[in-house]
């Protein structure tokens, strides 16, 4: 077991979105939210430094936990992340996650208590900087392929 699994799993699933908000500002879109952070989980096992936190299977737009939707609910709820809607003159809908003051608070706390350890804000870095400019279609892409590799180890 390693020294992640030490660590409680709740705080563990919403620290980890938290993190991922602080390194990036924000993400623009709720599949973006889902695949980066997936990819995330998806290397941290498989670089077996983390144990699988949220559930993913496949769905529409590639892997997709409900359980992280969850997540980012309460987050959002609780004052913890800002969810902004903007309406596109066409009629749709893009969602932007960020974190609010409240937030970034707990990110501290979170960091002081040292919920998610050094080699993991590595892997955290690397798949922000890997994937903050990738167009969707891309990141949908490297998801499937994160998780099919996942897959094929079980």
């Amino acid at each position: 077991m390693n020294n992640e699994s030490m660590k409680s799993e709740d705080e563990m699933k919403y620290a980890l979105p938290m993190a991922v908000l602080s390194t990036l500002g924000k993400i623009e879109g709720k599949t973006k939210m889902q695949k980066i952070i997936g990819i995330i989980q998806f290397k941290g096992i498989t670089l077996k430094q983390l144990d699988k936190i949220y559930n993913y299977e496949l769905y529409h737009h590639g892997p997709f936990s409900s359980e992280l939707a969850e997540i980012l609910d309460k987050l959002i709820s609780t004052g913890m992340i800002q969810l902004t809607v903007h309406t596109s003159p066409k009629g749709s809908f893009t969602y932007t996650y960020s974190l609010t003051t409240l937030g970034k608070e707990y990110n501290k706390v979170f960091d002081a208590r040292k919920i998610i350890s050094k080699s993991i804000k590595n892997t955290i870095s690397e798949v922000c900087d890997e994937t903050q400019s990738l167009p969707l279609p891309d990141l949908v892409r490297l998801a499937y392929a994160e998780f099919g590799c996942l897959k094929e180890e079980e």
